[in-house]
């Protein structure tokens, strides 16, 4: 980040080339490694030119600033990133307790999938060699470009959003986990979510990718492996095997 002249105390603005896409994912690493101030460019690249804004072909030159008697130097800001809010990540131990509780009704928490229907129902293979289709068991499909206007890549209005979330039995007040296919997209759902007021909204950094390779325990009362480690399921998924 020093090399790219991007202080972590400075406002930073996030956009991508198709309107919201990737940005919400680079806006969400930016927060998890300690920036204080990120921003999304609603609608992006796409909006801003179709808007005929101002832009360049070259990378901005890093700021410079004189002393009284006449001598430069490029500033530095501070640069102190580092893992500020582990809070926004969930692993796959947390992902798999959440599910547990879920499948038995003992929780008001919920996970999302923002990957398409198809795809979250496992009505088509995924598009990953080695990872099974399907869903994390109690989740809820949400996908991410519903959220979004298609013509100008921005996100829905508000008011909009927030229908999506009821029709979709959403509540943005508890604790939330986001998932897509790796981890990309599910920041378009966790974005949305925080739009609304959400503030227990966090992202499962593996998502289907590493989900979808590991057997789901058991989560059912009376099932065993819902509380192991992964390296104790992997082992143990490993002897059964052979």
């Amino acid at each position: 980040m020093k090399l790219l002249n991007i202080p972590s105390d400075l406002p930073i603005i996030c956009y991508d080339s198709i309107g919201i896409f990737s940005s919400p994912r680079v806006a969400w690493m930016l927060r998890y490694f300690g920036a204080t101030n990120v921003r999304i460019l609603n609608g992006g690249f796409k909006k801003w030119k179709a808007e005929k804004r101002n832009t360049c072909k070259s990378p901005p030159k890093p700021l410079t600033v004189s002393s009284r008697d006449g001598t430069e130097w490029t500033s530095q800001g501070i640069f102190d990133y580092k893992i500020e809010n582990p809070t926004l990540l969930a692993n796959i131990d947390n992902t798999h307790k959440m599910a547990y509780f879920l499948a038995n009704k003992a929780t008001d928490a919920q996970i999302l999938d923002a990957r398409a229907p198809p795809r979250f129902l496992g009505e088509v293979e995924e598009p990953r060699k080695g990872v099974r289709s399907g869903s994390i068991t109690g989740s809820k499909n949400i996908f991410f470009q519903e959220l979004i206007n298609q013509d100008e890549g921005t996100f829905k209005s508000d008011l909009e959003l927030a229908k999506i979330f009821l029709e979709k039995d959403v509540d943005t007040t508890v604790r939330t986990i986001n998932s897509c296919g790796s981890g990309v997209t599910a920041c378009v759902v966790d974005t949305a979510l925080r739009v609304l007021g959400a503030e227990k909204s966090t992202i499962y950094d593996g998502s289907w990718t590493e989900y979808g390779q590991i057997d789901e325990p058991d989560f059912y009362h009376g099932g065993k492996g819902w509380d192991e480690s992964v390296p104790d399921l992997v082992e143990r998924i490993a002897k059964k095997r052979g």
